[in-house]
């Protein structure tokens, strides 16, 4: 009987062992099994935000669609995160078939490491804490953000660097991937939803930004906006908040954005009518981008309107005179016109640039200096006065 019982006993025990060691076999091989194409998806996803340079899995699929398959996870992970899109240099992938059993390598190449990117994310967050306060909206805040970068970054016409990590170590110069890259993350981060546009600009491939304010979108390219060479302290806003019509004059793009429809300026106008208690910022930023330019008042159609325009500076003795003309090839004649007789005037120069808050391309803004004749004897009866001839005119290529 003693027997018998251990006998049933070892029985039980070997019996025990080996149902613990299938299930921890069985549990283990789960591990291992195949995933499928949502599974794969996840855990690429993982990885790539991870910044792993290779990553081996396998999946169940069909092996005739693995190009299309892998196009289409990639894509859909690059949809939920533009600044992983543009973060990632390129990737590739091997891959081998047994049935439908596909064994996967992928290997990535990206513009920073894990650590660079975690040092943008610190430097961002005190950058941020320096140029954004509690009580800021986000019209504020975007401006502290465009102005931070155009006043700190230089644009890298050697082309070698294309990261915002690069925009943030010395000597600070990156081209517009990085530019977009930065103000994305900075952007994001003060709750200002914003996107990375990938297009065409004046013939060059091109990257800048798309930001929503109250729910509209605006066209924002802070690498246009950083005068080239770096001039110190100097900030343009020719593509700072511009509409799909406004900004399409010398960019271009093919895939699907939020459309930008409405005109900012008509935007900040109802700021200032609304009594807001930021209308003093709104006041300011409504002349910082050069909106004045919209009205009448500072509006030049043709040579007749413009010898108007500058018979009452000169009456008002203006030394310089900023106005908008609609037809840039005719400027400078239309200049000399405007001016040739005119007294007192013995010569003048003035400089242009685009402008981009209208859809005509030879819109342009210009300033005009003038120096006037200042006779010795204007006092005095004893020479008789002669007006002086009219030096001509020249442009000069500084901005207004």
């Amino acid at each position: 009987m003693r027997k018998y019982f251990e006998g049933n006993v070892i029985k039980l025990i070997l019996f025990f062992c080996f149902y613990l060691c299938l299930h921890t076999l069985t549990a283990n091989a789960k591990t291992f099994l195949p995933l499928n194409l949502q599974e794969l998806q996840t855990k690429l996803d993982i990885a790539m935000h991870s910044r792993l340079a290779t990553y081996n899995l396998s999946y169940i699929g069909d092996p005739s669609t693995i190009k299309v398959d892998v196009a289409n996870i990639i894509n859909n992970i690059y949809d939920k995160d533009d600044y992983l899109k543009y973060s990632c240099k390129s990737y590739r992938y091997t891959a081998s078939a047994k049935g439908n059993i596909i064994a996967i390598k992928f290997t990535f190449n990206y513009w920073n490491t894990l650590t660079q990117d975690m040092y943008v994310e610190n430097e961002v967050n005190k950058i941020l804490t320096q140029i954004i306060s509690p009580d800021m909206n986000s019209y504020e805040k975007e401006k502290a953000i465009h102005d931070w970068i155009v006043k700190n970054v230089q644009y890298d016409v050697s082309l070698i660097n294309h990261s915002d990590f690069d925009a943030l170590i010395y000597p600070y110069k990156t081209v517009c991937q990085g530019y977009s890259l930065l103000a994305y993350k900075m952007l994001n981060k003060v709750g200002i939803p914003t996107k990375i546009i990938e297009g065409v600009s004046r013939g060059e491939a091109h990257t800048w930004n798309l930001v929503n304010l109250d729910g509209i979108w605006y066209h924002l390219d802070i690498t246009l906006d950083d005068p080239v060479p770096d001039l110190m302290n100097s900030i343009n806003y020719d593509y700072y908040n511009l509409t799909d019509s406004q900004i399409s004059v010398n960019h271009s793009w093919i895939k699907a954005y939020p459309p930008s429809k409405t005109d900012f300026s008509n935007s900040i106008k109802l700021k200032l009518t609304a009594n807001d208690k930021n209308s003093a910022f709104y006041a300011q930023l409504f002349t910082d981008l050069g909106l004045i330019y919209l009205s009448d008042d500072y509006t030049v159609h043709n040579s007749i309107e413009l010898k108007s325009k500058l018979l009452a500076a000169v009456k008002s003795r203006k030394n310089s005179i900023n106005l908008r003309y609609l037809n840039s090839s005719l400027l400078s004649t239309d200049i000399e016109y405007a001016l040739r007789d005119m007294p007192d005037i013995t010569s003048y120069s003035y400089s242009k640039m685009d402008y981009s808050r209208t859809i005509q391309s030879n819109d342009v803004i210009f300033k005009l200096k003038i120096n006037y004749f200042i006779s010795p004897y204007l006092n005095s009866t004893d020479f008789p006065f002669t007006k002086p001839k009219l030096l001509a005119g020249s442009p000069i290529n500084s901005a207004v």
